[in-house]
């Protein structure tokens, strides 16, 4: 029997099959979508390249976002307009076009640790060209999330990963009490069970891959298929040095 939510995947699928079959291509392209600026100094500006490869104009407009995150990896944001100067903020693309946006920081210099922000560009929901049929086609809008880090000089990650056994199976509450986000990665520490190494297959080693975790933030990680370990003594040995 075909679950409701499996329908529901596979109706999206065939809109977007039939979205691409049609001729769909993308709005806009954003790049990067990863950066890192300086607090001051000709490193607190960065600028950004927005390309519409599609056949129709575009209008497009970019907000900046300060980022925290929850112990499962959620983005919590709020506006960081004050933050930052974004020129231009919004525009519109004609087919073919590119254009370029300068980002710069204008928040205090002296900062104590990294900060983390987010920079959204959206594609607006309005018709531009008067050839547009109203009603026709797919309102597919493009989103576009990039990381945008503010890091001082000397900061560094320092991360530590606290086992715990619980109804879920094994939990790795995972602290950065650095000064600058890490990526925690599964070859950079083994897991004993009563002082023996766990082997983790990949969906266990998936789960604890590339988990960006932010300055003084903490993740939590459940990891699959470990209710096994329950009732054994895990310990957390660190291989090398996280970045």
């Amino acid at each position: 029997m075909i679950s409701k939510t499996n329908k529901i995947a596979t109706a999206l699928l065939l809109t977007l099959a039939a979205a691409i079959a049609s001729g769909w291509a993308c709005a806009f392209n954003l790049t990067p979508i990863d950066v890192t600026l300086r607090p001051a100094g000709s490193g607190a500006t960065q600028t950004f390249s927005v390309e519409n490869p599609s056949p129709s104009a575009v209008a497009i407009e970019i907000t900046m976002h300060q980022r925290e995150m929850t112990e499962a990896g959620q983005d919590l944001l709020s506006p960081a307009t004050d933050n930052f100067t974004v020129y231009p903020s919004q525009l519109i693309l004609q087919p073919g076009a590119r254009q370029s946006v300068r980002l710069q920081w204008n928040g205090a210099s002296d900062l104590s640790q990294e900060r983390a922000f987010r920079l959204i560009a959206e594609e607006l929901p309005i018709t531009l060209g008067a050839d547009e049929d109203e009603g026709a086609g797919l309102d597919l809008l493009v989103r576009y999330v990039a990381s945008v880090y503010v890091q001082p000089a000397g900061t560094e990650a320092r991360l530590t990963i606290e086992p715990q056994a619980t109804s879920e199976g094994l939990v790795l509450n995972v602290r950065n009490q650095g000064t600058m986000r890490a990526v925690l990665r599964d070859e950079d520490f083994q897991i004993t069970a009563d002082g023996q190494p766990v082997d983790l297959n990949d969906q266990q080693r998936e789960s604890i891959a590339a988990v960006n975790v932010l300055a003084g933030h903490t993740r939590r990680i459940v990891v699959p298929g470990t209710a096994h370990l329950v009732d054994h003594e895990i310990e957390v040995q660190w291989l090398r040095d996280s970045d």
